[in-house]
């Protein structure tokens, strides 16, 4: 906030006050228009820097288990929808899981890796042609089904919350062998 108020020793002066709720307000605009993304406390996704290329993710091998897929087909995908679902996944892995993961992200997409019964790929799939399709991939164990009931929770619920007219997409479950 600038006052006029002037010092009385020196008159060419001008003294700025700042409210502690103003210094975040270029946050939030940035945030707004999706330039940065909250994580936590004074930590943002810089949407820009994500890589263009997904990179080399060896999915693991649960041995005789499958793996679970959940596909949304959109009608679109919003250029915001990637970076905003990205900052909630690492949201939800910094503050509700307490096991050390290793994440991988690029532009379109995330990999989250615990261990090899405990994992989530989210992206437009591999064998996918289809841009406006989402895929959420996890082992077919106990840690993988809550993953995934955790994952579409935050999913939906983005989508409820920045796309409403999205909220008409249809949802596949599919178990591959």
């Amino acid at each position: 906030m600038l006052t006029d108020e002037q010092p009385k020793t020196n008159t060419c002066t001008r003294h700025f006050e700042v409210d502690a709720s103003d210094v975040f307000l270029p946050y939030r605009l940035l945030e707004h228009y999706c330039v940065v993304l909250p994580l936590e406390d004074r930590k943002y996704l810089l949407p820009s820097l994500l890589s263009n290329k997904q990179p080399s993710i060896k999915i693991p091998n649960p041995g005789r288990n499958v793996f679970v897929n959940r596909k949304y087909n959109l009608a679109y995908l919003p250029p915001s929808f990637w970076p905003r679902l990205i900052a909630r996944v690492q949201t939800f892995v910094v503050n509700l899981l307490y096991m050390d993961c290793k994440v991988q992200q690029w532009n379109e997409g995330v990999f989250v890796y615990w261990t090899e019964r405990a994992f989530f790929v989210i992206s437009h799939g591999s064998t996918n042609p289809c841009a406006e399709t989402v895929v959420i991939t996890t082992p077919s164990t106990k840690h993988g089904a809550n993953i995934l009931a955790h994952v579409v929770d935050h999913l939906d619920t983005l989508l409820e919350e920045w796309f409403p007219d999205l909220g008409k997409c249809s949802s596949l479950l599919t178990y591959l062998h």
